[in-house]
């Protein structure tokens, strides 16, 4: 059975609408949680541990923020996240990156989406931490905020002050890929230098990605014409 609707047109309204789905998620895990300690029984562990996964799904956006930090700490100020040879790093982390990543874009293409749609999806996930952070603590803390409609207007350029949380990052991995570039020329310092510098780059084109979002279809195709 399937269930159609309208998607939001625009990137403001489509962050009122996660973080009215993450408020929502969070508001759950905290009855879940309350509903585990008085009556473990009621339900199966395999059903407990699905809930816990699919409630604590929000958590996982200040687990990308600590992903882009360490690589940038690294090329700017030489701090490791981790101790491990990179040699044996590699070893161990490529098979199961590859293989996850392999099986995520297996899946949904099965479900009939292309593989740029995919993408898209993923950088706007990435995206969006500010508000599932924010939606986590508000959460957690029980603060309660106004229910914000998505506006059915047409599309609407989300103020870019607004966005300087992935601005902030972006420019940073901008900066740590620009120094990491300088400290591979002279350091020579290939293995540890060269998976930093390509996964902060990559980084900054997700973060990037605000202004392709942010930006209409209409000024898109103006922009296209004028190439």
């Amino acid at each position: 059975m399937g269930v159609f609707g309208l998607a939001p047109e625009d990137l403001g309204n489509y962050f009122k609408q996660q973080f009215r789905w993450a408020m929502g998620a969070m508001e759950l895990f905290k009855k879940l949680v309350v509903n585990i300690i008085k009556n473990p029984r009621k339900l199966s562990f395999i059903k407990w541990w699905e809930y816990i996964i699919t409630t604590t799904f929000y958590f996982s956006s200040l687990m990308y923020v600590i992903l882009w930090a360490c690589p940038i700490l690294f090329l700017l100020f030489g701090i490791p996240s981790f101790f491990a040879s990179p040699i044996i790093y590699g070893v161990v982390f490529l098979p199961y990156f590859v293989l996850s990543i392999t099986m995520f874009f297996w899946s949904l293409r099965k479900r009939n989406y292309k593989s740029s749609e995919i993408l898209m999806g993923q950088f706007l996930l990435w995206i969006s931490f500010p508000i599932f952070i924010k939606a986590s603590i508000y959460g957690l803390l029980g603060i309660k905020k106004k229910f914000e409609v998505t506006s059915k207007q047409g599309f609407q350029i989300y103020p870019f002050i607004k966005l300087w949380p992935q601005m902030l990052f972006g420019f940073l991995c901008f900066v740590a890929v620009i120094w990491g570039l300088n400290r591979l020329y002279y350091e020579r310092s290939y293995l540890s230098l060269i998976p930093n510098i390509v996964w902060t780059f990559y980084n900054f084109v997700v973060m990037s990605s605000i202004f392709y979002f942010n930006i209409s279809k209409k000024v898109m195709k103006k922009l296209a014409r004028a190439r």
